[in-house]
This record gives C-alpha cells, sequence and structure tokens, in this order.
C-alpha cells in the first residue's frame, strides 16, 4: 500500500472538472487569489481549511524487510468546498452543481480522484447591484469525502527473555521466545 494524503490542491483540482463540466461556466479558478475577476461568467472554489474526519476508519499493519513493521491509520475526511457563480447563469450553475452527483461522469471524476460525493447545501441567491445594474450571484457549498492515512514505522519485538525467581531470587525457570523460535527455555 502506498501512504497518500488527499490534499486541498487535489480536491479543487477534481471539483474545478466537477464544476467545468457540469455547469459549462467558462472559467473556475481557486477563490481568494490575487487575481483580477475574469470577464464574463466564472466561478471560483475554496476548499475549506476546516478537514473533519468523520469516522474511526482503519488500521492496516505492514511488516518491513528491514524488520519494522508500518502501520497505517486510514481516516475518512469531510472536505467543505464553497463554490461561488458570478454573473451570467450563476443561479443556474449553483442548481446543476448541486444536483448533479448521479451523472456518470461525475462519479468517474470523482472516482479517480478518490473521492465520494457526500452532500450538497442549498443554493444561496447572492445576486447583487453593481455599477447600477443586477448581476447574478449565486453560492453553494459541497462536501466530498476523501482519506488522510497517517503511517508510523515501529520496531519489532525479536526477542523476549524471561525468568522464574523465587523470594530468595533463585531461578526456578528461565526461558527465550524468539520471533523465528517457539521456545528455547532451560
Amino acid at each position: 500500500m502506498k501512504p497518500h494524503n488527499m490534499e486541498k490542491m487535489a480536491v479543487f483540482k477534481a471539483l474545478r472538472e466537477i464544476v467545468m463540466f457540469v455547469t459549462r461556466v467558462p472559467q473556475c479558478v481557486i477563490a481568494d487569489t490575487p487575481i483580477e475577476a475574469p470577464k464574463g461568467a466564472y466561478a471560483t472554489i475554496r476548499v475549506m481549511d476546516g478537514v473533519r474526519p468523520t469516522a474511526k476508519g482503519g488500521t492496516l499493519n505492514v511488516a518491513n524487510p528491514d524488520g519494522t513493521m508500518t502501520v497505517y491509520q486510514v481516516i475518512p475526511t469531510i472536505f467543505e468546498c464553497s463554490v461561488n457563480f458570478y454573473r451570467g447563469e450563476a443561479l443556474s450553475y449553483a442548481a446543476a452543481l448541486a444536483n448533479c452527483s448521479r451523472l456518470p461522469t461525475v462519479h468517474g471524476i470523482l472516482y479517480r480522484s478518490e473521492l465520494g460525493w457526500v452532500e450538497s447545501d442549498p443554493v444561496q441567491n447572492l445576486t447583487a447591484i453593481q455599477m447600477n445594474r443586477s448581476e447574478q450571484r449565486a453560492q453553494v457549498t459541497v462536501r466530498l469525502v476523501g482519506e488522510i492515512i497517517l503511517d508510523d514505522s515501529v520496531g519489532t519485538i525479536e526477542h523476549v527473555g524471561m525468568a522464574v525467581t523465587d523470594e530468595n531470587r533463585n531461578e526456578l525457570h528461565a526461558a527465550a521466545v524468539d520471533s523465528n523460535e517457539t521456545n528455547t527455555g532451560a
């Protein structure tokens, strides 16, 4: 098993592909970047910093050739993503995204990206007056699930020795157990 961690940029890239496919919006960029707003309709995606584990997950123990053991803790994690649409048919774009989770192409993108669709919130109409005219704006929050994998390598116990003594420290019985043998005792 190759350890990996789902990073915010990987989540952004997968969701951007979904947004571009489902809505056909001409541009989709990372939110809060210091760039000039694109001309015409566009979308922004913000993958929130507050990812949250959803369940205990699973543990995988792998014995390494050098005698160590690597323990992998797989933690299912929710990534909350805020998607904003500006201009054009912003409300329609957001509604399409909020309801796209059952499309086969969306499933393919999510599967390839090792993500799953959890849910989407209702569309928020943020239409506003800009320079004396109405400009459509909409926002929808999408929650995707991925995995974060923690790993730890530890040395294995290869030899254990033990002795049974009486109150005067006289050895009554001694034994040793090696990882390759069952018992070597006196």
